[in-house]
């Protein structure tokens, strides 16, 4: 009987062990899965499809000189001033900060906006100075 029993021990286990380890990994996703299912139903999982806010930085400070530099035509200025606006925009969603871009008129209201969105980004940490 006990030769029985550790025949089938020394056969069965090493089977058991080996299914186990090619199955642990997608029982640990499927349990991941579950949990970040179960997360956006409470609206805790933030969603990061969006660029990295790296990218956004160095965009925000790649094109906040363009939008203003003389030796360039205006159709380029304005181009630089709306693609600015819009990576603005972005890292405003990104770090959960409100915004009135999409909604203020062009002019004086739009720059005032534009500075208070920037003010706010630079008290997240974010550096939109380069140097």
């Amino acid at each position: 009987m006990l030769t029985v029993l550790a025949v089938c021990l020394v056969f069965v286990a090493p089977t058991a062990i080996l299914a186990l380890v090619f199955a642990a990994p997608r029982w640990g996703a499927a349990l991941g899965e579950a949990w970040r299912r179960r997360l956006r139903k409470r609206d805790r999982l933030v969603d990061v499809s969006g660029r990295p806010v790296e990218r956004l930085a160095a965009d925000l400070r790649r094109l906040r000189p363009q939008r203003v530099d003389p030796r360039r035509s205006r159709l380029q200025r304005e181009a630089a001033r709306l693609a600015y606006e819009d990576v603005l925009l972005e890292a405003a969603r990104a770090l959960g900060i409100s915004h009135a871009l999409a909604d203020t008129p062009r002019g004086l209201p739009l720059e005032l906006e534009l500075l208070r969105v920037e003010q706010a980004l630079l008290d997240a940490g974010l550096v939109l100075a380069s140097g």
